[in-house]
């Protein structure tokens, strides 16, 4: 999963600078879309503010995620990894992840070397857990 959102200021200016000339929603999905209400009528404009779309990855970009942990942050970024893997042959019990919530884990499906789940689904949890398994994973190394 490749994407540049620009961040969620990107999309709250946006709605703020539209929002000055009629009514407002951002809807938030793989092509998060503001709908502009420009007066009675006007009807809907539609203006996609970032986009999410999958791109093709050569299969040794997969196989070399073993031995490393996979940070996850949405059902389809974990549904997304386990096709990649499965189709580039890697080993999911050589993949660890750690994932924003239990239901992105779960969506991973089963196999994996193990899943961590953020105790708070935040990036900062996420990193903190990944984190964690790295110094972990140090020091049950040094012997």
């Amino acid at each position: 999963m490749v994407g540049n959102a620009g961040g969620v200021g990107s999309v709250a200016w946006l709605a703020h600078r539209r929002a000055r000339r009629g009514v407002c929603a951002v809807r938030h999905d793989p092509r998060a879309v503001a709908v502009v209400s420009r007066g009675r009528d006007r009807g809907v404009e539609p203006v996609t503010v970032y986009a999410s779309d999958a791109v093709p990855l050569d299969d040794t970009v997969a196989r070399s995620f073993e031995n490393n942990a996979i940070l996850l942050h949405s059902t389809r970024a974990a549904t997304r990894l386990a096709a990649l893997v499965d189709t580039s042959g890697a080993a999911r019990a050589r993949i660890a992840l750690v994932a924003i919530s239990q239901a992105v884990g779960d969506a991973a499906g089963a196999g994996w070397q193990d899943v961590t789940i953020a105790p708070q689904p935040t990036d900062a949890a996420v990193v903190a857990c990944a984190a964690a398994r790295a110094s972990t994973r140090a020091i049950d190394q040094r012997g």
